[in-house]
């Protein structure tokens, strides 16, 4: 079956604009390696994927149909949107269970070194009893931990085209394929989805409830006490103090501040950062 994918004009010069910036990017137009890409994840004890791509594009469709596929009793219970859900529900996982870590709002705009982080240890956590992880992202993230990263290209149907269409129709989404210690694409793996399913649906009602809970919720000031006092310690025991000190022996708040900013961005996010700092001064002596 010849399939025919969609794009707008705006989508294609994006496309051809990345093929120019990286010519292995090619590869996700022109290699079809769904069967291989299939038959090795499926032969791991263990397989690590992260998806990513613009909004809408089904990222998290294509997650729950790769943890189907690796673990059958898959169901939504299943799912977290941030790694603390990760590690609970997986506390009385089984051998060979999939889990599926949807996106955090949260995280746009966070360095990729903090979600890395996260990842390497979550899949330490679930490496004993090889459960698989498909992580979805908001962007294209070079997690080393990862066996491939996979980015949603384009589709054989619109969004308007997904808005009209009932239960059980199928579309087709293509992916490009990379591996995360080469940074190098490979191909292209096509995914059959079947829209609005039972699955789908319990889905996006987790989601709902998930994001009505988030609303507003904050860490509490012990948090970013706790947090305050251990980079407060890291900070008197691994910097020169004394290019933060003015002449009276007090500190210089506004370098402190800058070298904070710098070292602590990959690590929270900037509004964890800024809560950080307000508790900071507390650990420290008054005067040096």
């Amino acid at each position: 079956m010849i399939l025919r994918f969609k794009h707008t004009n705006l989508q294609l010069r994006k496309l051809e604009m990345r093929v120019k910036q990286d010519n292995s990017f090619y590869d996700c137009f022109q290699n079809d390696i769904t069967k291989d890409f299939w038959d090795d994840i499926k032969s791991k004890d263990q397989a690590i994927i992260v998806i990513c791509g613009d909004v809408g594009t089904l990222k998290s469709s294509i997650a729950i149909k790769l943890c189907q596929s690796l673990s059958p009793k898959f169901t939504t219970d299943n799912i977290g949107f941030c790694d603390s859900d990760i590690l609970q529900i997986s506390s009385t996982s089984d051998e060979g269970d999939a889990f599926m870590r949807d996106e955090d709002p949260k995280e746009f705009g966070e360095g990729s070194m903090r979600v890395s982080s996260q990842v390497l240890i979550l899949q330490e956590a679930l490496r004993q009893r090889r459960n698989h992880l498909i992580f979805v992202a908001p962007a294209v993230r070079d997690i080393a931990t990862a066996h491939y990263i996979l980015e949603t290209i384009d589709c054989t149907h619109t969004l308007q085209d997904m808005r009209s269409m009932k239960a059980g129709d199928c579309v087709y989404l293509r992916c490009g394929v990379r591996d995360p210690k080469s940074s190098m694409w490979i191909g292209f793996v096509v995914f059959k989805m079947s829209l609005y399913d039972g699955l789908w649906s319990a889905y996006q009602l987790r989601k709902e409830v998930w994001l009505e809970g988030v609303k507003g919720m904050d860490f509490g000031s012990e948090d970013y006490e706790a947090l305050a006092q251990t980079e407060a310690k890291k900070f008197l025991d691994n910097e020169d103090t004394d290019k933060y000190l003015k002449n009276n022996g007090s500190w210089h708040k506004g370098k402190i501040e800058a070298k904070l900013r710098g070292t602590l961005k990959n690590k929270y996010t900037l509004h964890e950062v800024k809560n950080i700092i307000q508790f900071f001064y507390d650990y420290l002596p008054e005067t040096c």
